[in-house]
């Protein structure tokens, strides 16, 4: 049985960021297919990344905003909490929008 879960590559983010990146505390179960509130610890987890970025300070509220969505969106597609289509399709409109 193959490991699907994502893990980041933490040493290449501190190189870039220039400082260890935060990032929320989680364990397998909270991402299985089954865990309650998984997209939403999804979610977290990568607005912890997007938001430790060197550009986000730079970022206007409107792009700041949209990326966040974008997560959401992500962490849908990610535990089926949307219709694939739908959060694709979200994606791509939000990111037109900026």
């Amino acid at each position: 049985m193959s490991d699907n879960r994502f893990v980041p590559d933490m040493e290449g983010l501190k190189k870039e960021l220039g400082r260890q990146p935060q990032l929320p505390e989680t364990k397998p179960e909270d991402f299985a297919p089954k865990a309650r509130n998984s997209a939403s610890r999804i979610a977290q987890a990568i607005k912890a990344v997007i938001h430790g970025g060197p550009r986000w300070s730079q970022l206007s509220d409107e792009e700041r905003e949209t990326l966040e969505l974008i997560a959401t969106n992500m962490s849908e597609i990610l535990t089926d909490h949307a219709t694939g289509h739908d959060a694709w399709a979200d994606i791509a409109a939000r990111a037109e929008e900026i």
